[in-house]
C-alpha cells in the first residue's frame, strides 16, 4: 500500500507510479494529484473516499477502471445524504453513456 500526494517530492511520486505499475504496490490512494492521462494497465476497482468536485472529475476516475477498451471495472463512491443531488448528476451520465 501507498500513498500519492501533494506533499511528496517528484522523484517519490515517480517511484511510487513506477512501483505501482510494476505490481509491487497492489494499493495506491491518492488524491487528485494523480495526472490526468496517467493509465495503469489492470486498474480493475477505485473507490471514492468522498464524491468529486465536478461530474468530469469522477467520470475521469471511475474512468481508469476502463481504459483502452476494457470491460468490467468497478468504481465505489462513498457519499451522504448532502450528496445526493450530485449523486443523481452522476446517475444521469452513466445512463446516458450507456446509450
Amino acid at each position: 500500500i501507498a500513498a500519492l500526494y501533494s506533499g511528496l517530492s517528484d522523484a517519490d511520486r515517480a517511484a511510487i507510479m513506477r512501483r505501482f505499475r510494476s505490481g509491487d504496490i497492489w494499493v495506491l490512494i491518492t488524491t487528485d494529484i494523480l495526472p490526468r492521462g496517467v493509465d495503469f494497465a489492470g486498474v480493475n476497482g477505485i473507490v471514492n473516499y468522498d464524491i468529486p468536485g465536478s461530474t468530469a472529475t469522477y467520470v475521469y476516475r471511475a474512468g481508469i477502471t476502463g481504459r483502452a477498451g476494457r470491460e468490467g471495472g468497478v468504481a465505489i463512491t462513498l457519499y451522504t445524504k448532502d450528496d445526493i443531488p450530485f449523486v443523481k448528476t452522476i446517475t444521469n451520465v452513466i445512463a446516458l453513456s450507456e446509450r
